[in-house]
Order: C-alpha cells, then sequence, then structure tokens
C-alpha cells in the first residue's frame, strides 16, 4: 500500500511539476493565515467553510489562469462562482438542493412507472413532496438574501448591525475572491514568478489590518510574510532555471540543497524581523495600528457589524467588576434552588377584575394573566455567571417618574400596570429589592435605581415592605414582533451583545445552525426557545465543573438542568446569533388567590428568564424552561378605532403589503435563481472548452455546428464533407435572415462557421498535430459564432414584434 502511495505521489509529481506542487502549498499558507488571523480577531467564527472556500479560490483562479480570457470576463466568473459557492457552503443550501434533487428523483421515478405518459395520468401523481422542497429551498433563499440585504442596507445608512449569517458570507465570498485573484495573477502568464506581491498584495493588508485593530498576536502575519518570501525564492529560482534552459547551460541538481538553505535564510529573516528593536513586523504592525487608530475610534460600529474585537484595555473579567460600587452584582448558577412553600410576597394588579374560584380553575395555571415580577437584570455574561456594572445610583421621591429616562417606545406597544407588593416578612430599616411588571416607571416609596446608562436599569431597591409600582409593560403581537427590524440603539447593541472569548466554538455553530434560515429576529429568538425546551427539566444537579463554560456544559453534556441555565444559554445563544439580550431574575406569577385579587408568590416562584430587544418595543420576555408555560402573545394588536384607520401600530404600517412584498421577493428570487443557473451553466461550459485538449476542442466543437446543420437539412446520411457542412449550413442561415438588417453580422456568422470547419478537415486529413494556437482560433470563432448568432435572432425578433404593431395600428 505505501510503495503504491509512493508511486502515485511520484506520478503526480513528475505530472504536475514539483515548483507549481510546491507555489500551491505555498499559496494555500497564505491564505490560511489569513483566515487564521481573522479568527483571532473575530468575535465568533466558523473557520472550515472559510478554509474550504479559500482553497477552492486557489484551485479555481490556476485553473482560469491558463485560459486566455480578457480580464473583466475573469471577473465576472471569479464573482459568480464564488457567490454560488458561499450560498451552498456558508448559506447551507446544500441540503435543501439535495432534498429538492431527491424529491425530482422519486418525481420522476414515479412518471416512468406510468403505464400512460399524458395530463390524466401526469395530474395523478402527488406533487406535494416536490413542491414542498421547491417551497422550502425558496424560502431558504429568500431569508439568506433578506438578511444579506438588511445587513448591507444597515450598514450603507450608517447604523450597521450585527447579523453572524450576513457577516459569515461576506468574509467568504471576500476570502475566494482573494484567494482567486492570488493564484489567477501568478498563473497567468509566462513570467508568475514576478507576480508575487502584487498577488498577495490584498491578502496582506487585509490581514495587518484588521490583526492592527484587533491587537491580536501577530503570528498569522508572520505565516503571510514566511510564505511571501517562500514564493518569492521560488520564483527567482525558476527564472534562473528558465535562463540556463535559454543559454543551453547544463543546470547543477542542487534542489535539495537550495530548498534547505532558502527555507533557513526564510526562517532567520522572520525570527530577525519579530525581534529586532528596530524595524520588525511588531513594529509594522504598531505602524498600522497608529495608522489606523483615528478610524478606528470613528468606525468601531463598523468593524462590530463585521464582527471584529476591539482590544480590551484594562483589568477586566469577573473580580474586577465584583468590586464594582453598588448593589450585590453576581448572580452565580449554583446546584440548584431549595423549593418551599414559604410565602415571599403578595402581589395584586388594581387593573385586575375579581374572579370566583370556579373561574380561576377553568384559567390555565390557575391565575388570570402571567406576569413575572423583574428584580435585576444582568448584562456581563463570564463563562461560569452573571455579573454586572452600574454606573451611577440615583434618589428619587414617592412618586418620581423615571419614564422620561428610559429608552423610548411606541407610545401603542405597552400598556401602564398599577401593582401592590406586600412582604411577606418584615424587616424595618433594612433595604431590599423593589419588584415590578416590565421596566419600573414609579413607586409609592422613596426608591434608588442602579443604572448601567441612560435608559438600562440595573435594579431598584426600597426601604419599605409594602409599597406600590406602575410600570410599563410590553405586550405586541406576533406581526409586530416579526416586522420590528433590527436597527438596535447604540446603547443596546454595544452592551447586549458582548460575549467572553472563552466561549466554545461548537456554541457559536450551534447558534448559528438554528437561526440561520429564519427571516427575522423574532423568529431566530423562536428558534432558540423551541431547541432549548426540548432538553428536560431536572433540579437534581450537581455544581459544574469550575473550568467548563456553563452554556457549553449545559447543552452538550448535562443536557438536563433548571431556570438558570435555561435562560442562560437563551441569551447566549441569541447573542451569539446577532439578537441584543439579556438575563432576568425575580419571581413568576405565583397562585391566584380568588376574591382577594392578588398572587401568592412563594420561594418555589423563584425564577429566571430571558428577555431580547426589538426595535420600538423594547424588552420582550422570552420563555426557555421547559417545565413553564410559554408567554401567548397574539398574532397581531388591535388599538381601537385609531388602530383600524392606521392599520397597524406606529412603525409598522407596512405590514398591509406584505403580502405583495412576500410575492415580489419570491417572484425576484426565482428570477435571481435563474439567472444564476444560466450564468453557472456558461461558466462551466466555457471552462470545460478551455480544459480540453486542441484536438478535443475542435473535433467537439464541429460536432455541435454538424448536429445544428443536420436539423435543419434533410441530407442526414452524414456523407457531406466539413466544408459542405459549413456551406450549407451559411445557406439556410442566409435564408433565414435574408429579410433582417444583418448583413455583418451574418457575414461574420458564416465566416465563424467556414473557419471551425477548416480547423476540423485540418485535424481529420492533414498529417501535422493540432497545436496551442489552433484551440485558440477554434475558441474564438466559437465565442465570435455564438455571440452574432444570437445578434441575428435579437434582431429578427424585435423586426417582427415592429412588423405586427405596424399592421395593427394600419
Amino acid at each position: 500500500m505505501n510503495a503504491k502511495l509512493i508511486a502515485y505521489t511520484g506520478s503526480l509529481v513528475q505530472r504536475v511539476g514539483l515548483a507549481i506542487l510546491t507555489t500551491q502549498f505555498l499559496l494555500w499558507m497564505a491564505v490560511i493565515s489569513l483566515i487564521l488571523g481573522l479568527a483571532v480577531s473575530m468575535q465568533s467564527l466558523d473557520a472550515w467553510p472559510l478554509v474550504v472556500i479559500g482553497l477552492a479560490g486557489i484551485f479555481f483562479g490556476w485553473l482560469i489562469g491558463r485560459i486566455l480570457l480578457r480580464g473583466w470576463y475573469v471577473a465576472i466568473m471569479v464573482l459568480v462562482v464564488g457567490i454560488l459557492l458561499d450560498f451552498l457552503t456558508v448559506g447551507r443550501l446544500a441540503k435543501p438542493i439535495g432534498e429538492l434533487a431527491w424529491a425530482e428523483v422519486a418525481w420522476i421515478w414515479q412518471v416512468l412507472h406510468l403505464e400512460r405518459l399524458n395530463l390524466v395520468s401526469l395530474a395523478g401523481i402527488d406533487h406535494t413532496y416536490v413542491l414542498g422542497a421547491w417551497q422550502g429551498l425558496g424560502l431558504t433563499v429568500q431569508t439568506l438574501l433578506d438578511r444579506l440585504v438588511n445587513w448591507y442596507s444597515f450598514l450603507l445608512n450608517s447604523r450597521p448591525t450585527y447579523d453572524p449569517v450576513a457577516i459569515l458570507m461576506t468574509w467568504a465570498v471576500l476570502i475566494w475572491l482573494i484567494a482567486a485573484w492570488a493564484a489567477w495573477w501568478m498563473r497567468h502568464g509566462e513570467r508568475y514568478h514576478e507576480r508575487v506581491l502584487i498577488g498577495l498584495a490584498p491578502s496582506g493588508v487585509l490581514l495587518a489590518a484588521y490583526l492592527a485593530y484587533s491587537g491580536k498576536p501577530i503570528y498569522p502575519l508572520v505565516i503571510w510574510l514566511g510564505a511571501l518570501l517562500l514564493l518569492q525564492a521560488l520564483g527567482e529560482y525558476s527564472k534562473l532555471t528558465q535562463l540556463w534552459l535559454t543559454r543551453h547551460i547544463d543546470k547543477i541538481e542542487l534542489e535539495v540543497e537550495w530548498s534547505l538553505a532558502v527555507v533557513l535564510i526564510t526562517a532567520c529573516l522572520i525570527t530577525f524581523a519579530v525581534s529586532a528593536p528596530s524595524l520588525s513586523v511588531k513594529n509594522l504592525a504598531g505602524a498600522v495600528r497608529q495608522v489606523l487608530t483615528p478610524a478606528r475610534q470613528e468606525s468601531d460600529d463598523v468593524a462590530r457589524a463585521f464582527g471584529l474585537k476591539k482590544p480590551i484595555l484594562g483589568e477586566t473579567g469577573p473580580l474586577a467588576l465584583a468590586r464594582s460600587d453598588g448593589l450585590p452584582n453576581r448572580h452565580m448558577l449554583g446546584s440548584g434552588p431549595e423549593l418551599s412553600e414559604r410565602i415571599i410576597m403578595w402581589v395584586s394588579l388594581e387593573q385586575m377584575t375579581p374572579l370566583m374560584s370556579q373561574e380561576v380553575d377553568n384559567l390555565p395555571g390557575s391565575s388570570p394573566s402571567t406576569y413575572y415580577w423583574r428584580s435585576l437584570t444582568y448584562d456581563r455574561y463570564t463563562g461560569h455567571g452573571w455579573v454586572t456594572v452600574p454606573s451611577r445610583q440615583e434618589q428619587y421621591r414617592s412618586g418620581d417618574s423615571i419614564e422620561n429616562q428610559l429608552l423610548p417606545l411606541d407610545s401603542k406597544s405597552f400598556h401602564a400596570v398599577q401593582q401592590h407588593f406586600q412582604m411577606a416578612e418584615s424587616r424595618p430599616g433594612v433595604s431590599r429589592v423593589l419588584y415590578a411588571a416590565g421596566e419600573l416607571v414609579s413607586a409609592s416609596v422613596d426608591y434608588q435605581v442602579a443604572w448601567r446608562s441612560l435608559g438600562d436599569v440595573f435594579g431598584a431597591e426600597v426601604m419599605s415592605d409594602d409599597y406600590h409600582v406602575t410600570s410599563r409593560l410590553t405586550r405586541p403581537g406576533v406581526e409586530q414582533l416579526r416586522g420590528a427590524g433590527a436597527s438596535y440603539p447604540e446603547a443596546i447593541r454595544q452592551t447586549y451583545l458582548q460575549l467572553p472569548e472563552s466561549i466554545p466554538q461548537r456554541v457559536w455553530e450551534l447558534a448559528f445552525d438554528l437561526t440561520s434560515s429564519q427571516p427575522s429576529p423574532y423568529d431566530q429568538a423562536l428558534a432558540i426557545e423551541s431547541y432549548l425546551r426540548t432538553i428536560p427539566y431536572s433540579l437534581d444537579l450537581e455544581l459544574p465543573p469550575a473550568e467548563r463554560d456553563i452554556v457549553d456544559y449545559f447543552l452538550f453534556d448535562l443536557k438536563r438542568g433548571y431556570c438558570d441555565y435555561y435562560a442562560t444559554a437563551f441569551v447566549v445563544l441569541a447573542r451569539a446569533a446577532g439578537l441584543p439580550a439579556r438575563l432576568v431574575v425575580g419571581y413568576s406569577s405565583g397562585n391566584y388567590q380568588p376574591g382577594e385579587e392578588r398572587f401568592v408568590v412563594t420561594e418555589a416562584d423563584g425564577h429566571a428568564w430571558a428577555e431580547v430587544y426589538f426595535p420600538d418595543y423594547g424588552w420582550v420576555e422570552f420563555e426557555p424552561t421547559s417545565s413553564r408555560a410559554l408567554f401567548d402573545l397574539p398574532e397581531s394588536l388591535v388599538y381601537g378605532d385609531e388602530s383600524r384607520d392606521s392599520g397597524m401600530i406606529s412603525g409598522n404600517s407596512e405590514m398591509s403589503v406584505k403580502p405583495a412584498l412576500r410575492n415580489i421577493r419570491w417572484s425576484l428570487s426565482a428570477i435571481a435563481g435563474a439567472v444564476f443557473l444560466i450564468i453557472g451553466w456558461y461558466v462551466f461550459d466555457r471552462l470545460r472548452l478551455a480544459w480540453m485538449a486542441p484536438s478535443s476542442l475542435i473535433l467537439t466543437l464541429y460536432r455541435k455546428l454538424y448536429l445544428r446543420a443536420s436539423m435543419l437539412e434533410d441530407d442526414k446520411s452524414g456523407s457531406a464533407t466539413p466544408s459542405e457542412v459549413a456551406e450549407k449550413y451559411g445557406v439556410h442561415l442566409q435564408s433565414v435572415f435574408s429579410h433582417t438588417d444583418v448583413s455583418i453580422p451574418l457575414s461574420k456568422v458564416r465566416e465563424n462557421i467556414t473557419t471551425l470547419a477548416d480547423l476540423y478537415a485540418g485535424m481529420i486529413y492533414s498529417q501535422h498535430s493540432t497545436i496551442i494556437e489552433d484551440k485558440r482560433i477554434a475558441l474564438e470563432n466559437w465565442q465570435s459564432y455564438r455571440r452574432n448568432y444570437a445578434k441575428l435572432r435579437r434582431k429578427r425578433f424585435l423586426q417582427r414584434i415592429y412588423s405586427k404593431i405596424k399592421i395593427k395600428h394600419e
């Protein structure tokens, strides 16, 4: 087996050439260093699709480098193929396309087994599977296009947002273009050894730029520099070898010694550059960082939109955050709460209508509605629990409102709720956490609020055991949330998309898989919630390992848990998917006491849940814990006669035209798919012909002409010579287009046909072998034939339409 492998490897090296294989390997090193630098600079990155796309780009660029095509032709081919590959790999279209192909095969199999092939029998075949596969593919493509369009539109409107799917697809196309450019530029032409620096310049500039921004280690740039130096040395050796052959000088067999010397010298140069104090790679990276500093201060939003991480300066981490002033700021995941029936508080709502006990028994959850009594919200996940950083604390008098300091919401998207809280345990003179359903607006006693930033409340505290609270509760409809978009305020994006670098890659990948095909942020949040609710609920848990990330341990090892685990996992997955989310702790509704119009809240009702921010609607609750009931949101909210006139909540009046927009998007997606298929087939056909040997190419092109001529002429005996075939085909075209003003294209078509027939006759009857020049002439004439023939048909079509219009008017 080893002998066969060695023999095969030797044969491959002999056929391809050691210099070409070495060049390919060094190009791969340069591209891998680019991807490696991106991986350490980004907040999250599934590097494997980028590696596949980068290596494919090198192979494709090298392949088309030997084809004599114009630069813009090559650019279009590379771009189209790169976008198609991007959608297949990063966009995960391979699965729906595979399902569609299988459905089509099954449908064709049914057709082949029909006794009679007619419209009636075809109508009797089950088409639902095929139609479902087409619809699934179309919806996936439409979702990807919508997310890309929205992400780019936000970016162009100076409101960049974070969308991992759009970011990864954009980086994949960039890496594809850079890899294909490097391979094509170095392969195109005879002296590719002189084109190394220009070929690798885009990858080097991009690598230095995002390493400079993120402040990450420069070892990817060192790898890239090593590949550049080795490629340059290889090019110089190839240049000398060609010079010796031209001057008929026998070269000395020093490949091994020369290679070792080059590698040693390159390693010494890189080592010196890294360690030298005066001129080094470190200083170069530092200089780039200084140049980019002003731009970085103005474009941090754009960098975050591309997933790049800004360097963190100063002391960070759980210990530093725990030392911040204010309320206790650490909420750790432990081994499970001790559930008890000890009463914590009684809560009543002023708007609540008294219910009789028999009415309550018929209501789900034995309560008239579901409320969560919020106490604290957490913004910073550490990998082992939650912390927060209150920036300031402010005192408020009884009745003072803080509504004008909260983030503004659409006036119709929330309603005010008045609650009365009575603590079961009296603690005079001791401050306690203030509770409220939704966002606190005011309290009936003096209270203190801990603010993280403007509009962002960590929590509040009071010195009373009995108080009234007014809060605003957001409960929009499903349609409103689906149309909310992703135009998040700057403070929300900066705070509630942060995740630690220690999160394992498979957590990011799970978030990507769950949300990549979902059309809106709301649907993405629902997908995460639905996935987590499949995990069993359990209180019988030990403390998680100290060295493990909590979410990774819960999702992939523990696979069971209680509310802290569910809520934490939801927030982390949501942020990884680009959704601003936070963890909230407090109590669930409790048991409703009929007649007394109040909820009884016990220790067993202690709970943690997740909230996602939606523009215009604020923080919306989600319930990922499998043992709890879901929040029941209406399909759409209607606000009296005013809303019937306006149609929807402010900012979403376009909802009424959504069905039409969906049809338009579906049609555009179908047209785009058809265009991509046509362009893809055209690119494939060009590559296939260009890759053929000269004799095979001429034979293939003549057969195409012969088939067209034989379909138009009565003589199908096959006895006609190539010149007779060309003549008969030309005469036929002359008769078809004789009444069209197309003399110049027609003469060029006949000239192309004659040239191709002559090349075929020369190959068949001449003793001279076909050469590369014959292949070039054949390709040029075939492309000219197709171009001019299409022009003939287009002009005849337009002339017929003009004639019909003229006759109709007469």
